[in-house]
Parts: C-alpha cells; sequence; structure tokens
C-alpha cells in the first residue's frame, strides 16, 4: 500500500513518505487504531525538514548542530538537541534528512549555506531515484510485494514482528518461493519523463515485462529511474520504456 521511512522523535513516531500519499494512509492506520491510546494525524504543518548530501557532510553537519555526528549504519536516527537527523539508505553518496520546528531548521540552513551548493527539488529525487530506496505513490500502491521493491534486501522488511494483512504471503515467498520480479535502477535517455506505472518491454517481445516505479531528471539532463522489471527477462535482453522502440534502460549496479 505504501512506502516510508520510519522515525522516532520524541514520544512519536513519524512517517515520512511522499506528500500524494499522506491522505491514503493516515485513513488506513486509523481503521486499525481500534482501542489504543494512539493518535495518528499528519505532521508536515508542524515540522520542517532539510536535506544535505555529499562526502562531507557529516562534518558539516558536525560543525552546525550542538552534537557531532558520527556515520555509522545506513537508516540510523539521531537526536541532537531539537534536531532529529536520519542518515538516508541508499546505494549512492551519503545523504541525511533533518528535521527540527522551523525556526531551528531556519538557523541550520543560515549555518550551512556558506559551504554548500543548494540544489533544485528535481535534482534531490534524482538522487532518491538512483539510491534504490522505493516510494509507493497512488499510481503503484498495491501492485507490489515488499520483496520485488527489494525491501528485504534494504533491512525494511521484519519476519520476527507480530501478525498483519498480507504476511502468510510474503512470508511464503521468503521461505519457499523464488522472486520472479524485482527492482531495478537504470538510466535512459529521454525528452519526457516517464510516469509511474509506465509499461516495459524487451526488443523482440510484444508482451509487457515491467513498470516504471519512479522517475526523475537531474539538472543536467539525465534521466533516473526505478522499475519492477521481471528477474528473467531483465537478465536476458535490453529494456525499453513505453514500448520495443522506446528509450532503452542503461541498468546500474544492483542492491
Amino acid at each position: 500500500m505504501a512506502s516510508f521511512i520510519i522515525f522516532k522523535r520524541g514520544e512519536a513516531y513519524y512517517l515520512f513518505l511522499p506528500a500524494s500519499m499522506v491522505e491514503t494512509l493516515v485513513r488506513k492506520l486509523k481503521m486499525h487504531v481500534l482501542r489504543s491510546k494512539v493518535v495518528i494525524a499528519e505532521a508536515g504543518a508542524s515540522l520542517r525538514m532539510l536535506g544535505l548530501s555529499g562526502g562531507n557532510s557529516a562534518a558539516l553537519l558536525s560543525d552546525a548542530l550542538p552534537a557531532p555526528i558520527e556515520m555509522e549504519s545506513q537508516g540510523q536516527v539521531v537526536q541532537c538537541g531539537d534536531y532529529t537527523v536520519l542518515l538516508l539508505p541508499g546505494l549512492n553518496q551519503p545523504r541525511w534528512l533533518v528535521v527540527s520546528g522551523n525556526e531551528a531548521i531556519g538557523q541550520l540552513r543560515e549555518k550551512l549555506q556558506a559551504q554548500v551548493t543548494p540544489i533544485t527539488w528535481d535534482d534531490w529525487c534524482f538522487a532518491d531515484a538512483i539510491s534504490g530506496v522505493p516510494f509507493i505513490t497512488p499510481a503503484t500502491a498495491g501492485e507490489y510485494l515488499p520483496q520485488m521493491l527489494n525491501l528485504e534486501a534494504l533491512g525494511g522488511l521484519s519476519f520476527t514482528k507480530g501478525c498483519y494483512p498480507g504476511q502468510e504471503v510474503i512470508a511464503r515467498l521468503h521461505y519457499r518461493g523464488k522472486l520472479k520480479r524485482r527492482s531495478y535502477v537504470a538510466f535512459i535517455d529521454a525528452e519526457s519523463l516517464p510516469d509511474a506505472g509506465t509499461q516495459l518491454y524487451r526488443a523482440e517481445e510484444s508482451g509487457c515485462i515491467g513498470h516504471v516505479l519512479s522517475s526523475a531528471r537531474h539538472a543536467n539532463g539525465q534521466v533516473a529511474l526505478q522499475a519492477v522489471i521481471e528477474i528473467e527477462q531483465q537478465s536476458q535482453a535490453e529494456v525499453f520504456v513505453a514500448s520495443a522502440t522506446g528509450p532503452k534502460l542503461v541498468f546500474t549496479e544492483q542492491i
């Protein structure tokens, strides 16, 4: 249904996910509260976020924040004064997400602005795409099992927690099944970005062998995408977007 990065700040847990998924997920989660003393709500108005990327990002944050930041494991969460600092998972260069109130984030931005180069939202989305970390959107919700999105390989899937809807199917694939589709990161040469859900083809095949999960364009014009593709088909031939004569996917290192 949805994918997200979860972190704890104070006494609350926060889910970081595309804004287009928030309303649907909040409504769905509220159905499962029952008699528990839990409040589920959108938190976007009360918090701001600042992203930082690059090889020296940990050092820059250490100088700007109340306490030093050590780069340990992907997905780590550090509480540093009023700031919650996340080391985002993924294959590309280190990326951090800093969460705090409006005033605190404004102060941090002022401290960093002389030492960093601002990037556009499109460039940040490009970094998301090549990281290999999947974010479900309305166009792809309900289409995939977690293993197809590489969530098991990324450490985002547990087989020791309690029961949940769909657990049997997911566990069966893990213990007895064979994964037939998985997510890949690739680059294409295209004038327009393919939408999530766009079909993928092999040159010699008329049938669809996969779909685009997300895509983004860097300021230099390069287009990156995540796609869920039949493993056997991906390994045997070239893959193209939208038709057998569309832009060709150039794949990167696998997770």
